[in-house]
C-alpha cells in the first residue's frame, strides 16, 4: 500500500542518515509534509488544507455578504435622514 511505501521510504532515509554524516535527501520539505500528513491520524476537529481553505473562502463571503447589507442600511438611513433634515448638509 502507499502507506508501507512511505514508511519504507522513511525508513530507508533514516538508514541513509545514519549511514553518512550529511543530512542531505532528495525529498522536499512539502513532500515529506505530505508524508507526515498522510501518514499522522487527523485528530477531531483537524482539517484538511482543502477544506480550510473552503472554509476561510466562505467565511470570507459571509463577512462580505454582511458587510453589503450594512452598507445598503447605511444608505437607506442616509436617505431618511436627508428627507428629515431638509436643511442640513450630509457628507
Amino acid at each position: 500500500t502507499q502507506k508501507e511505501d512511505e514508511e519504507t521510504r522513511l525508513s530507508q532515509l533514516q538508514t541513509n542518515l545514519d549511514a553518512t554524516s550529511t543530512a542531505s535527501t532528495n525529498l522536499s520539505r512539502i513532500r515529506i509534509n505530505e508524508i507526515v500528513e498522510s501518514s499522522v491520524p487527523k485528530k477531531k476537529g483537524r482539517l484538511d488544507k482543502d477544506d480550510r481553505i473552503a472554509a476561510l473562502e466562505q467565511k470570507m463571503a459571509d463577512q462580505e455578504a454582511g458587510w453589503e447589507a450594512t452598507r445598503k442600511q447605511n444608505e437607506q438611513m442616509m436617505e431618511m435622514m436627508k428627507m428629515m433634515y431638509l436643511n442640513e448638509q450630509f457628507p
